[in-house]
């Protein structure tokens, strides 16, 4: 289990296709894919609680569940006001 952070600029009017590929990283030479997911920012953006669940999977094994990825999402104001502390 991790939590990893990342940004991406949410338009209203344009969507954007989220995909996903968890790794099992056993030493800097060696890696297995855990499995991949994929999504539409909107899914998450309109899901109650902004938070969707998906299905880990690989295309060599078509309908093996090869894990969960739990996806949040947070809307953050961009903005350039000055602020003081």
């Amino acid at each position: 289990m991790w939590t990893k952070h990342f940004a991406v600029i949410y338009q209203f009017n344009k969507d954007r296709e989220l995909f996903f590929q968890v790794w099992n990283y056993n030493d800097k030479t060696s890696r297995d894919l855990i499995g991949e997911a994929e999504c539409r920012l909107t899914e998450v953006m309109m899901a109650p609680e902004q938070s969707i669940t998906m299905k880990l999977s690989i295309k060599s094994k078509p309908g093996v569940v090869r894990g969960l990825l739990k996806v949040f999402a947070d809307s953050v104001k961009i903005t350039s006001d000055v602020i003081k502390f």
